[in-house]
């Protein structure tokens, strides 16, 4: 039976948190899959270092979500695909590869299928990106290092992976839990505009 990625727990930015310390937990579900549990005070762009990580030893975020739960703490669930040449996936110290220094790039081998994007009230006021493109190792790191690059940061995320295309949902804010700015956004969507094989999305 496939796990339930249903169960992260979700509050707005600023509710009262009930998790503590960051913690990280894994279970086997499957040949070379695992169920990835985060939750507690991640640091600010913990996702996006994960995932750099993640990308590098060749380890595919098949599908997930993850959302704050106050100003500080996450709840996270992710169904992930190890390759055979990671040996011990429970060896892995997670907590430590969310904390490692990343270098940004633009995304530049990302191929988009469509994407949305617009300003919502979630959040006290966050903008929604929804993007579906063709699935590679290292898609999800891609995309959180381009928002990154307009100081937008996910503070929800439901990623999912199905017949070799993705689809993923995004609520960003900006700096210091802000909601994001009409320059940033449309510079966001010129950026997805780019790598969208099609003439354009639904921005």
């Amino acid at each position: 039976m496939e796990p339930s990625l249903e169960s992260v727990e979700r509050g707005d930015a600023g509710s009262g948190g009930t998790f503590g310390k960051a913690s990280s937990d894994l279970r086997k579900n499957g040949i070379n899959r695992y169920v990835l549990t985060m939750r507690g005070k991640l640091e600010p762009g913990w996702v996006g270092r994960l995932c750099t990580c993640l990308g590098r030893q060749e380890i595919n975020i098949v599908r997930g979500n993850a959302a704050k739960v106050s100003s500080s703490e996450w709840s996270s669930l992710f169904d992930l695909a190890f390759p055979k040449t990671v040996h011990d996936p429970a060896a892995m110290d997670f907590i430590a590869l969310m904390r490692e220094e990343r270098t940004c790039h633009m995304g530049a081998s990302l191929v988009l299928y469509d994407f949305v994007l617009e300003q919502t009230e979630k959040y006290g006021g966050s903008l929604y990106v929804e993007v579906t493109g063709q699935d590679r190792v290292g898609f999800l790191s891609s995309i959180l290092n381009t928002f990154s690059l307009f100081s937008l940061f996910p503070t929800e995320m439901v990623v999912e992976t199905k017949h070799d295309k993705v689809f993923d949902r995004f609520w960003l804010k900006a700096m210091a839990g802000m909601p994001p700015s009409e320059a940033a956004a449309a510079a966001l969507g010129d950026t997805l505009k780019a790598y969208t094989r099609k003439s354009g999305g639904n921005a």
